[in-house]
């Protein structure tokens, strides 16, 4: 029910599924304007935020998840009953 009410609450971007057991957000920061095949299909980053404050991610595990690097491959942390879980891409940008 946290995610779901999180979900709605910031404007219902990334993918909710699982009986609502598991939010999925894809987060593409761009230095330049987005291609047309990039816009409406991730979340930008106060969606994010916002669904992170929602659910009540500590700082601790924010940070940990926030500067992850593409070397770490995907790292995990858990507080409470959830788990997140976060990697980073290098980007890829080609016009």
């Amino acid at each position: 029910m946290l995610l779901a009410s999180a979900h709605k609450a910031c404007g219902n971007r990334g993918e909710l599924g699982d009986e609502n057991q598991t939010l999925v957000m894809r987060v593409i920061q761009l230095y330049v304007a987005p291609l047309p095949s990039q816009e409406g299909s991730s979340a930008d980053v106060r969606s994010l935020d916002c669904v992170l404050d929602a659910i009540g991610m500590p700082l601790s595990v924010r940070t940990r998840i926030d500067n992850t690097r593409p070397i770490d491959g995907q790292l995990s942390d858990s507080w409470n009953t959830i788990t997140a879980r976060g990697r980073t891409q290098p980007a890829m940008v080609s016009r």
